[in-house]
This record gives C-alpha cells, sequence and structure tokens, in this order.
C-alpha cells in the first residue's frame, strides 16, 4: 500500500513540457552494403543517411553483432564535423572484422533535445563469404571511387 500511494503521488505531481526542437521524425539508415548482401570477409565500410544536420545534436554509431561497444561514426554531410545526414563506418581489424557467415550491423542515432536523449536504432545483416565471385563484385564496386 506505501508503494502504490508513494507512485499514485508522483504520477499526479508530473508535469509535461513541450519539447521544442524535436523533428517529426527522427531515422537513420544503412544505404551501404544492403541487407544480406554477401561480401568478403575483413575490412568492411559501411554508409548511411540519417535526419540529423548541422543544428541539431545528434551522433550515430555503429556496432556488429550487438557484442560490442558502439563506436562512433565518421560524419560526412554537408554541414562539417557536426552533420551526421550522411555517415560512414569502417569494420576494420581496430574494432572487428567481418566473418564468414552472417553478420549482424547496426546503426544507432542519438538525439538530444532538451537535456533528454531519443534512440533510433537500424541493423541490417550481411553475409561474409570467400567466393571468388563475391570478392570480383566487390572490387567492382569500389574500383568506381
Amino acid at each position: 500500500m506505501i508503494i502504490y500511494n508513494i507512485c499514485a503521488g508522483l504520477s499526479q505531481s508530473s508535469s509535461y513540457g513541450q519539447i521544442s526542437q524535436l523533428p517529426e521524425k527522427l531515422g537513420v539508415k544503412i544505404a551501404f552494403p544492403f541487407q544480406y548482401q554477401q561480401v568478403p570477409p575483413g575490412e568492411l565500410p559501411m554508409f548511411g543517411s540519417s535526419t540529423d544536420n548541422e543544428t541539431t545534436d545528434c551522433i550515430i554509431y555503429a556496432d556488429w553483432n550487438n557484442n560490442k561497444e558502439f563506436q562512433e561514426v565518421t560524419p560526412i554531410g554537408p554541414g562539417g564535423q557536426s552533420d551526421f545526414s550522411t555517415w560512414m563506418y569502417s569494420y576494420t581489424q581496430h574494432d572487428h572484422l567481418i566473418t564468414n557467415g552472417i553478420n549482424d550491423l547496426t546503426a544507432k542515432m542519438v538525439c538530444t533535445i532538451d537535456n533528454i536523449n531519443f534512440t533510433k536504432y537500424t541493423s541490417i545483416k550481411v553475409i561474409g563469404s570467400t567466393s571468388e565471385q563475391v570478392i570480383a563484385n566487390m572490387s567492382d564496386i569500389f574500383s568506381n571511387y
């Protein structure tokens, strides 16, 4: 009964203010690689986009197979160092290489608005494969850059 009264008292005294800068939609997307794409094991770049821009207070992070601490990605949006509207990250031996089989790649967007953190996630799976065709396809993709 005491716990109920404390909770009831807290909920009655709560007030909710309007969050002034909340965009209509927060979003983060992985643009490359594609869902279930076969990729060679080893290093792999990941590119994406988000609803962030140079005036919002957002950061994008990446992880691998949900078992590593999130690492901050590199903002490459037109607004400079704080613009995560487009971003990139590279899976390397520094953090984690892509392995044979299924790899779960996640991007996490954290925005701080009026001292409140808002979080959005997106994940894809890629398949590490040592097939010569997969390796040749990836070489073709990156030779155009």
